[in-house]
């Protein structure tokens, strides 16, 4: 649900979570055609696991799209409450944001390369592999955060508890565990 107003318009706070996920992405470098974002986002997630190219589940991305009822209805919620940039003012824009928002969820990562990512989060934004920073300590801190208080969804609580580590469930099966300032952890 959206719950917060930024700019007077009501978006959903939690990028970890379907709504500010789909929001999140709708954010990525509108401006530019879909495919052009796409390979924007993807050479992010390489830079993060050590310049390693991640992968693309063709079948991840064809279940998500069959199966999006619940992310459509988000969409137009999040669409009536004007909560989309200006580009999203459509059935058609929309329905691109969301497929933009599935081809996301359906990169591909090994462990190896996810537990380079953990690193890179626990090393303040620089990757352990190439030395390269990829995100301020500023935005990893405000990750860490995310993750630490709702990375693992209905378990994200008594994991905080429990552990007391920031970590990253995945529909994969992969949880992904930062220590920070230690180590990473997939």
């Amino acid at each position: 649900d959206p719950d917060e107003r930024i700019g007077g318009k009501q978006v959903p706070h939690n990028p970890l979570i379907n709504a500010g996920a789909i929001m999140s992405c709708s954010l990525v470098k509108p401006g530019l055609p879909q495919a052009d974002r796409f390979d924007y986002v993807m050479g992010i997630w390489a830079k993060l696991c050590g310049d390693k190219m991640p992968g693309f589940g063709n079948s991840t991305y064809l279940s998500e799209a069959a199966t999006a009822d619940r992310n459509f209805c988000l969409g137009y919620l999040m669409k009536e409450n004007n909560a989309f940039p200006e580009d999203v003012r459509d059935a058609e824009e929309l329905n691109k944001a969301l497929n933009f928002y599935f081809m996301c969820c359906s990169i591909e990562l090994d462990c190896a390369a996810m537990s380079v990512v953990a690193g890179t989060l626990a090393n303040g934004g620089v990757c352990p592999v190439t030395s390269k920073r990829i995100f301020s300590p500023k935005t990893v801190r405000d990750a860490l955060s995310l993750m630490c208080s709702c990375g693992m969804y209905d378990y994200s609580g008594e994991f905080a508890f429990s552990m007391g580590f920031p970590a990253k469930s995945g529909v994969g099966g992969a949880i992904l565990i930062v220590i920070p300032n230690v180590m990473g952890i997939c």
